[in-house]
C-alpha cells in the first residue's frame, strides 16, 4: 500500500501536531443579520428570563435528568446537545434563538413577500429559532389579509385535451395555459 490514510492498515507511526494557528470564525459572522440587530438579539435574550435561564444550564452544564430543570426550559431537553452559547447569543447548531420579544417582527419580515407558508417556514428554519416557531408562522400566515385576498385566485388552470395525431412528429406543443 502506497496511500496512508487513518484506517488503514499501513498508517505512518509519526505524530506531527499542527503549529499554525487556527482561524476561528464565530457562527454570527456568518448569519445574514446585521451587526445591529445582533446587538439588538443579544439584549433581548439578556431580559428574556426564559433565554437567560437556558444559556445558564447550557453554560453550567446539563443536569442528569429532564426532571431536575425548571418547568419553563424542559421543552427544550431533547436537543439539549444542539444548544450552544456564543457571545452573550443562544444558538441551537446554526440557528440563532430569538427572544419572545423579538419573535414578531422576525414573523413580520419573514413573511413580507407573503411566499405562502411553506416558503416562510422554510426561510426561517435557514436561521432563526424559538420554541413553537412553525405553528406561530402558520397562524401569523393565516390572518394576513393580503394572503387571503389572493389565495383564491391562485387556483389551477383545467386540463385541455387535444386531438391525437395521426402519426409521430405531426403535432409538437409545450402549452400549459391559455391567455384570455
Amino acid at each position: 500500500m502506497f496511500i496512508f490514510d487513518a484506517l488503514s492498515r499501513a498508517y505512518l507511526y509519526i505524530y506531527k501536531p499542527i503549529d499554525d494557528e487556527l482561524d476561528i470564525s464565530y457562527i454570527e459572522k456568518q448569519l445574514p443579520i446585521s451587526s445591529r440587530k445582533i446587538a439588538e438579539i443579544k439584549d433581548a435574550t439578556e431580559a428574556d428570563e426564559n433565554l437567560r435561564k437556558l444559556s445558564s444550564v447550557v453554560v453550567s452544564g446539563w443536569p442528569n435528568s429532564k426532571e431536575m430543570l425548571p418547568d419553563d426550559i424542559q421543552s427544550y431537553w431533547n436537543f439539549r446537545d444542539e444548544i450552544t452559547v456564543i457571545d452573550g447569543l443562544l444558538y441551537k447548531s446554526q440557528r440563532i434563538f430569538i427572544p419572545k420579544s423579538l419573535q414578531r417582527e422576525m414573523l413580520v419580515k419573514l413573511h413580507e413577500a407573503h411566499l405562502g407558508i411553506v416558503k416562510t417556514k422554510q426561510r426561517a428554519r435557514e436561521i432563526l429559532f424559538w420554541r413553537n416557531m412553525n405553528s406561530d408562522i402558520e397562524n401569523f400566515i393565516k390572518i394576513c389579509r393580503i394572503c387571503n385576498k389572493f389565495k383564491k385566485a391562485n387556483c389551477r388552470e383545467p386540463l385541455k385535451s387535444h386531438d391525437i395525431p395521426s402519426r409521430p412528429w405531426t403535432k409538437l406543443g409545450a402549452d400549459l395555459l391559455e391567455f384570455k
